[in-house]
C-alpha cells in the first residue's frame, strides 16, 4: 500500500544511483501492518527486500529521503494502538535510517507524537457499503486475495452516494494524517532530515453534531501543517511547529522538498471555504459541504473551497 520511490543523488554519496522503494504490507490486522523496504544497486535489475518497522504497530504511509552524503531515512505514521492498555501507543512520526546504502537500518524510533486529523464517518447502510467496496475492488484489482471481504462497514473514511452514502449525508474523499520527508542532496552536513505532517490543532476539537469527525466520529477539529527537523541524524528533533498558522480553514496533503539549502513546502488549504456545519462552524463539516437543516441527513455543495498553498524557507524552517 502507498508505494514510494527515491533515488540516491547525493552530491557526496558513496551510494549514488541506488534506488529505494518502501510500502506498507497489510496482514489482515491493521495493528500488524508493517513497512517493507527494497534497495537496488544495479538500476532496478535486482532487489533486496527487508522489513524495517520491527516492534512498531499500525504502520502506514512511508516516505524516503537521501542526504548529500547518502544517509537513507524512512519515515511513516505509527497509528494509535490499544489506548489505555499495556501496549498503548499514540499516533506518531516513526523513523529509521541506514548508513550503508539501505543494507541495514537502525531500530525504529519516534520523532514526535501528534493528534491525528483523519476524516471519518459511519456508513448509512453498512451491508451495502461493505459489499460495494468489495465488488469495486475486485473489478479494479483482479488479484486473488487482494481485496478485503464484503463484510459490513460501520466506520468509513470516505462518503459518497448510493451504497457509499454516510449517516451524516456529507460527501468527501479520504484525508488522514501522513508524514512526508525531505533531505538536501547538495547542501548541509549530510545528516539533516525535514518532515511535515497534517495534524489537529489542539484545543480546536468540538462536537460535530453528526457522525462526521476528524478526531473520532462526532468530534471534529482544525488541521494545520506541522514541521519538524533533525540536524544530527535523529539524535534530537525540533518541536512540531505550524508552517502557516491560520484562524480559519483546514490544511492537509502536505509535501516538502529540500535543495541547495532551501526548503519548499506545499499543501491543500480550505481557508477560503464557505462551508458551515450544524453549529455554524466550518470545523464541524467537511470542506465544500453545506449542512442542510431542512433535509437531514444531507448537504449541499458550498462551491469550490480548496486551494494549493506554497511556502519556502532559507533558514532550515526557522521562518517561512
Amino acid at each position: 500500500d502507498k508505494i514510494e520511490l527515491e533515488a540516491d543523488d547525493g552530491l557526496n554519496s558513496p551510494f549514488q544511483n541506488n534506488v529505494y522503494v518502501c510500502w506498507a504490507r497489510f496482514t489482515g490486522s491493521g495493528a500488524n501492518n508493517f513497512i517493507e523496504f527494497a534497495r537496488s544497486a544495479d538500476g532496478g535489475r535486482t532487489w533486496q527486500i527487508q522489513k524495517i518497522s520491527e516492534a512498531v504497530h499500525g504502520n502506514q504511509g512511508c516516505d524516503i529521503a537521501v542526504t548529500r552524503t547518502g544517509e537513507v531515512y524512512v519515515t511513516w505514521r505509527q497509528y494509535a494502538f490499544k489506548p489505555g492498555q499495556g501496549q498503548a501507543q499514540d499516533d506518531a512520526i516513526a523513523w529509521t535510517k541506514s548508513l550503508d546504502g539501505g543494507r541495514t537500518f537502525t531500530k525504529p524510533a519516534i520523532a514526535h507524537e501528534f493528534l491525528h486529523w483523519d476524516m471519518t464517518d459511519h456508513a448509512g447502510d453498512p451491508v451495502a457499503n461493505g459489499q460495494a467496496r468489495f465488488e469495486s475492488c475486485r473489478m479494479a484489482d483482479g488479484t486473488l486475495g487482494g481485496c478485503e471481504g464484503p463484510e459490513p462497514r460501520q466506520s468509513v473514511r470516505d462518503c459518497g452516494d448510493g451504497p457509499f452514502v454516510c449517516q451524516s449525508g456529507y460527501v468527501f474523499g479520504r484525508v488522514d494524517s501522513s508524514p512526508r520527508n525531505a533531505a538536501d542532496p547538495v547542501a548541509g552536513e549530510g545528516d539533516e532530515l525535514y518532515i511535515v505532517v497534517e495534524a489537529t490543532v489542539d484545543g480546536t476539537q468540538r462536537p460535530s453534531q453528526t457522525t462526521y469527525g476528524t478526531v473520532e466520529s462526532g468530534v471534529a477539529s482544525q488541521a494545520s501543517i506541522y514541521f519538524t527537523k533533525t540536524e544530527n541524524g535523529g539524535a534530537t528533533w525540533s518541536p512540531l511547529t505550524r508552517i502557516d498558522p491560520q484562524a480559519m480553514g483546514n490544511q492537509f496533503y502536505p509535501d516538502i522538498d529540500a535543495n541547495g539549502g532551501k526548503l519548499h513546502a506545499v499543501w491543500q488549504d480550505t481557508r477560503a471555504s464557505t462551508a458551515t456545519g450544524p453549529d455554524g462552524s466550518w470545523i464541524t463539516v467537511p470542506f465544500e459541504n453545506q449542512w442542510v437543516a431542512a433535509n437531514p441527513p444531507g448537504a449541499n455543495s458550498s462551491g469550490p473551497g480548496v486551494q494549493s498553498f506554497y511556502a519556502t524557507s532559507s533558514n532550515g524552517g526557522g521562518s517561512w
